[in-house]
């Protein structure tokens, strides 16, 4: 349920980062939250997979 969270999470952190001077910092956020939750939705499409069979 948390990876909901993480898209508009990632947006506002972005937009701060690139408002202020930490730019750089937007990235490792964005590719953090980006990567959890990808592997969130893949563990939920094995779930799914396993609950059919």
């Amino acid at each position: 349920m948390y990876y909901i969270l993480s898209i508009p999470g990632t947006v506002g952190i972005s937009k701060f980062c690139s408002k202020s001077r930490y730019k750089l910092l937007s990235f490792p956020f964005f590719h953090f939250f980006v990567f959890i939750h990808f592997k969130s939705m893949k563990l939920d499409k094995l779930n799914e997979k396993r609950m059919e069979s």
